[in-house]
């Protein structure tokens, strides 16, 4: 299939965030390589956040040690 890397690796990046497309994307440019944003769009219908952006909002306010297993 044309386009297809014959070698290498394949960067995905999740979740729609906006430093994806401030940080990310011109770095990608730059070196002229491509990767693949995936952008959920269940928040914009459901109107909430999804459940990692949830986590890593608590894990940032409170400190991962707070949710660690015992």
């Amino acid at each position: 299939m044309s386009g297809e890397p014959s070698s290498g690796v394949i960067l995905t990046f999740d979740d729609g965030l906006s430093d994806h497309y401030e940080y990310v994307f011109p770095i990608l440019n730059e070196l002229n390589q491509w990767g693949t944003f995936y952008i959920s769009t269940s928040p914009f219908h459901n109107k909430k956040l999804i459940d990692i952006h949830r986590i890593h909002m608590l894990v940032g306010k409170y400190g991962g040690r707070k949710f660690k297993k015992n």
